[in-house]
């Protein structure tokens, strides 16, 4: 279980790095998990919208269709 944690520190240390020169702020562990919780669901949005494009696109009804 450490080196889960330790790992997880690690990478919200490198999310830290990568979003801090981008605010003013002072950023934490807290923002980077909230940030990369952001960025994680904004592609998953996008990811269910191309499902359903190429749902549309397979069937030509024009209508997204369950999968």
């Amino acid at each position: 279980m450490q080196h889960t944690k330790n790992y997880e520190g690690q990478f919200l240390d490198r999310s830290t790095s990568f979003w801090q020169p981008r605010t003013t702020r002072q950023l934490s562990h807290e923002d980077a998990r909230q940030m990369v919780g952001n960025v994680s669901g904004f592609f998953r949005v996008l990811s269910e919208w191309a499902t359903r494009d190429a749902g549309q696109l397979e069937d030509g009804s024009g209508v997204a269709r369950d999968r």
